[in-house]
């Protein structure tokens, strides 16, 4: 029987391949028509070479499940997915696995060919319309019959055990090369702003709340949505007629832009930001101009040409990543599309091979900073990279301050493997609901938290408790001081997207400014000032 699926994979992945296999023949698709190596009903029989060839050949769907060394060390597999491109008439759908690296060079798997996910049911959804598409045969179509189809696979994907993901040094600092150069070739920042860059569309969907008991800053926000469902988001009809914020944002970068603000007139701070941008789908382009409703221009550059040194906010034509966002009684709610995000450290590569390919261009820029201020990044293996990057520019220049904003969705999911940023941050800023029930005065808790080095850091947990209150915990040598912090003003909140950033770029402004001549209780009354005259405008 002519083959119609084809699925490419590692023998190391065979249970995530299984387990694809299952679920389309239990919607109807036959196992002569599937070729998986992993499975005997649907894999080899004689001549495994020849099999391939001709299988490939026939293929309709063909899968490409992507993991940390399916280029690497994937020989067939590399072969495999070259024909797939040259191929006519079929479709390709690339999945990435757990244990997949983020910011391998994918070579030909492009922007076009978005990665997948088997736990995300967009994405499952999106592979069956595919396969509905194309296949002539028999599908089940009993809703109830699909469903319990669908949740097998989810079930089952959960609980195959996860592959450990191999650390590796990150490929944004060489040991082989120098790093403090006597001419320095770059301009130079007083504070650096590292993160994601996403343009953000915020739609109002009721009124204002005035309130002292809420947590600012503390909304859902989903770091991985589907690309393609944000854009249908945005542009869909029922945001017809409510007001709509569009501007760029990222957590870090909306540290850095309101650290623009309360300087002013004055030249210092000097304000810069590593990060990479790209471009707003022509769908979104073509919808906002054809409504009078917005006038949105999209000039991306112009949104961040205040910054004073731009040699590390990497331009792009890819996709730029995207934020939807509901705003309902002043809080958030939404998902961000990754884009040309999860491409930051190869396009900063780059950049580093075009300006200084015999040195560490970026940890040299980095060193010579008072400030580095990092929000969470697109994936956490992307994260982990900076980590190892920012432990060298601390050897480089011990007076250097780090702050750090997790996000709530490495604090829910990714903990445990922060403990090493935890350990090299100076300030760590933390909502409400991201703190938890975390009690620092417990031994216990702090190692949990800060892992093996947790005895010898000195270093600031700031908790925002709500829109006039912050608690400041002071670690040191293992022991834990707690302090609340309150204000007395009446935050009358419009949006409390970006408030995290309007607080973080308070306290660095007041302890760059003071040089340290004031204590931390002063600089936090001065960060929540901040914040409220945000979340108010």
């Amino acid at each position: 029987m002519k083959k119609f699926i084809f699925i490419s994979h590692k023998t190391s992945d065979e249970p995530y391949a299984k387990l694809l296999v299952d679920f389309f023949t239990a919607w109807g698709i036959k196992h002569d028509e599937i070729y998986c190596s992993s499975v005997p009903a649907s894999g080899t029989k004689e001549d495994f070479k020849k099999e391939i060839f001709d299988a490939l050949h026939q293929s309709i769907i063909d899968i490409v499940l992507l993991s940390d060394i399916f280029f690497s060390e994937g020989k067939i597999c590399n072969q495999e997915l070259g024909i797939m491109w040259h191929k006519n008439g079929n479709e390709v759908v690339c999945i990435k696995l757990p244990h997949f690296l983020e910011g391998t060079d994918l070579g030909l798997v492009s922007e076009s060919h978005m990665l997948r996910e088997l736990n995300e049911k967009p994405d499952i959804f999106h592979i069956k319309e595919i396969i509905k598409k194309h296949y002539t045969g028999e599908l089940k179509t009993d809703e109830n019959i699909n469903n319990d189809i669908l949740e097998k696979l989810l079930d089952g994907y959960a609980k195959i055990p996860p592959q450990e993901t191999p650390s590796r040094p990150s490929r944004l600092f060489d040991e082989s090369k120098p790093t403090i150069p006597i001419e320095y070739r770059f301009g130079v920042a007083d504070v650096v702003g590292i993160g994601a860059l996403n343009y953000d569309f915020m739609f109002y969907r009721d009124g204002l709340v005035s309130t002292t008991d809420t947590e600012p800053g503390a909304g859902i926000e989903r770091l991985k949505g589907s690309y393609d469902i944000i854009t249908s988001k945005v542009i869909g009809s029922k945001n017809r007629g409510f007001k709509c914020d569009v501007r760029l944002g990222g957590a870090a970068f909306n540290t850095i832009k309101k650290l623009k603000d309360l300087r002013g007139n004055r030249s210092v701070p000097r304000l810069s930001y590593v990060g990479v941008s790209g471009v707003i789908p022509k769908e979104i382009r073509a919808t906002f101009a054809s409504h009078k409703d917005y006038n949105v221009s999209f000039d991306i550059p112009s949104e961040y040409s205040f910054l004073d040194v731009k040699d590390w906010l990497v331009e792009t034509k890819a996709s730029s990543g995207l934020g939807y966002f509901e705003i309902r009684n002043g809080h958030r709610t939404g998902d961000i599309g990754q884009g040309i995000n999860k491409e930051l450290i190869p396009e900063l590569v780059k950049n580093m091979s075009a300006y200084s390919p015999d040195r560490n261009a970026l940890a040299e820029f980095l060193s010579r900073a008072k400030w580095i201020h990092i929000s969470s990044l697109v994936e956490i293996n992307q994260f982990l990279e900076f980590v190892y990057l920012l432990e060298k520019v601390k050897e480089f220049n011990s007076a250097l301050k780090v702050s750090f904003d997790p996000g709530s969705e490495y604090m829910f999911e990714h903990v445990d493997k922060l403990g090493e940023m935890f350990c090299l941050c100076d300030y760590v800023f933390l909502s409400k609901s991201e703190y938890g029930e975390r009690d620092m005065r417990n031994p216990d808790e702090v190692k949990a938290l800060y892992g093996g080095g947790h005895r010898n850091i000195t270093t600031n947990i700031i908790v925002t408790l709500s829109a006039t209150e912050v608690q400041w915990i002071h670690l040191h040598n293992g022991t834990a001081n707690s302090e609340v912090i309150s204000m007395e003003e009446v935050t009358t909140i419009k949006n409390d997207t970006g408030a995290g950033g309007a607080l973080v770029a308070g306290f660095i402004h007041s302890e760059l400014i003071n040089g340290g001549a004031k204590n931390v209780e002063h600089s936090l009354r001065e960060a929540m000032k901040s914040q409220a005259k945000w979340m108010s405008s």
